[in-house]
């Protein structure tokens, strides 16, 4: 086993002398799909201080399986081969190693450094055992397995020519379903000669989807050069019980919430763009600040609300691994507010192909009311003028790519990042990467200095820009549709991308 048999307090001290070892407790940790885990607690004994690892960790992520199926597209292209369906289908498949940290040694010297002390139900008095592999948990144990990992991963690419990633103990590989899941018998043998195993019962078999670190990924349409991804149907279904959990029995606490947002934040990863990062504020206020009782509110109502449209709509990621000869455009946009004066705004739009577009929308009082109170608006501002010119123009965003130019930092971060602590850009983050996946539209943001941004007039004389009329942009005055910050996540999502 990975662990000497328990002895008492006073056996122990019998065959070591104080002062030569060192204590560390173990406790239980439940994660998040109900699975008890032994935990050491390196902190109380100082072992993660005291074998502490300056290297850094590179890990792949869940998505991995994508660039392994782009490294053979590349290769094939290079070598001018064309993977057609039925002859170059690839399949995919996992391992997983049991007890991983339990079962990698360390040095017998050093094995009076890792006695674990835990409660024996039995005998009801503390017991003590010497582990002869790793700790669970701790900093240097992490960056030691991280070690064998990457070995056993380069072992499959070097020797076996295996598409092959590890993330510590889960195993994700590729390879043609014509080789009749070879490359899995082959690695498995390679870590047998090794002493590691895989876990039968968690084998993955050789097919056209698989899970990699939860999320689903399907090569069903790998031949026209996308690879989709979505979150594994358990954590879902665990997302879902807890939320109706919660709504029947009108009981919020801070620890569901803090639950709720770490799985959230993992669950969006397998999400279209940035959808599911905004909205989660509330979730971080009933943690961390919100006073008992801890009853649903109407922000967490809209959140669940939020959260079921999403799961039910199932926005999937996609990963493209191919060149498409996809339509482009090239955006920017600007806003001007002072206490003076009412804001204003504009854009301009380059459609390849197609025509160039500018506009000034009509920022109202009543637009205005649907804000937050407040002095300085210019962030939202200016977000609004990516949000109206997709509802005004929808149909010369749709299955386009290209970027878009905004010279307002706070704007910008709010629509990379998907979300921000400010509401009102959270709210206006959220409502964009909707309109996005609803016109199946890939926008890259790019930040451009006020004095850079060719938008800047516009934003301030409208119609009597000269330069829109010296480059050709169509101008037209617009009005801001209020309805949209009423809209619900059904109505923005129900048309599905083209």
């Amino acid at each position: 086993g990975f662990a000497d048999s328990p002895v008492t307090w006073e056996q122990f001290l019998n065959m070591h002398k104080p002062g030569t070892f060192r204590l560390i407790k173990i406790f239980p940790v439940t994660q998040s799909t109900g699975k008890v885990r032994p935990c050491d607690d390196g902190d109380g004994g100082e072992h993660t201080e005291l074998t502490a690892d300056n290297n850094k960790l590179e890990l792949c992520d869940a998505t991995q399986p994508a660039t392994h199926i782009r490294a053979v597209q590349n290769a094939a292209s290079e070598q001018n081969v064309v993977l057609t369906p039925g002859v170059h289908d690839l399949e995919t498949g996992g391992e997983d190693w049991p007890d991983a940290y339990r079962y990698t040694p360390f040095q017998p010297e050093q094995r009076l450094m890792a006695v674990v002390i835990f409660w024996h139900t039995e005998w009801k008095c503390p017991a003590l055992c010497i582990y002869r592999g790793l700790l669970f948990g701790l900093s240097g144990a992490v960056i030691a397995f991280n070690r064998f990992s990457k070995f056993v991963q380069h072992m499959g690419r070097r020797l076996l020519f295996i598409l092959l990633s590890m993330y510590f103990d889960d195993a994700s590989l590729q390879d043609w379903a014509s080789c009749r899941k070879s490359a899995q018998s082959c690695l498995s043998q390679l870590v047998s000669l090794l002493g590691r195993p895989w876990a039968p019962a968690k084998r993955q078999e050789m097919a056209s989807t698989g899970d990699f670190l939860g999320l689903t990924h399907d090569f069903g349409k790998v031949t026209e050069g996308v690879v989709s991804f979505w979150p594994r149907q358990t954590l879902l279904l665990k997302l879902n019980t807890m939320m109706v959990d919660a709504w029947l029995a009108n009981f919020f606490p801070p620890g569901l919430a803090a639950k709720m947002f770490g799985m959230w934040n993992f669950l969006e990863t397998g999400l279209f763009g940035h959808l599911g990062r905004a909205g989660l504020t509330h979730l971080r206020l009933r943690q961390h600040k919100d006073p008992p009782p801890y009853e649903f509110h109407d922000g967490l109502a809209k959140l669940c609300q939020m959260l079921s449209a999403l799961l039910s709509i199932q926005p999937k990621r996609t990963i493209r691994i191919k060149w498409t000869d996809r339509n482009r455009f090239l955006a920017a946009s600007d806003a001007a507010a002072d206490e003076s004066s009412a804001p204003s705004g504009g854009f301009l739009l380059v459609f390849h192909p197609g025509p160039r577009l500018a506009a000034v929308p009509d920022l109202t009082a009543e637009l205005a009311n649907c804000l937050d109170p407040g002095v300085q608006k210019i962030a939202q501002w200016e977000l609004m003028q990516v949000m109206i010119a997709l509802i005004t123009y929808p149909e010369w965003f749709r299955n386009r790519a290209g970027f878009w130019f905004i010279d307002n930092i706070n704007g910008l971060i709010a629509m990379v990042k998907g979300r921000s602590g400010v509401p009102d850009l959270d709210h206006l983050a959220m409502v964009t990467h909707c309109l996005l996946f609803s016109l199946n539209c890939t926008m890259y943001w790019e930040y451009v200095q006020s004095g850079a941004n060719w938008s800047d007039a516009i934003s301030r004389l409208g119609r009597d820009d000269p330069w829109r009329k010296k480059h050709g942009f169509a101008f037209a005055p617009l009005c801001v549709p209020l309805e949209v910050f009423q809209m619900d996540l059904h109505t923005m999502l129900k048309a599905p991308p083209n």
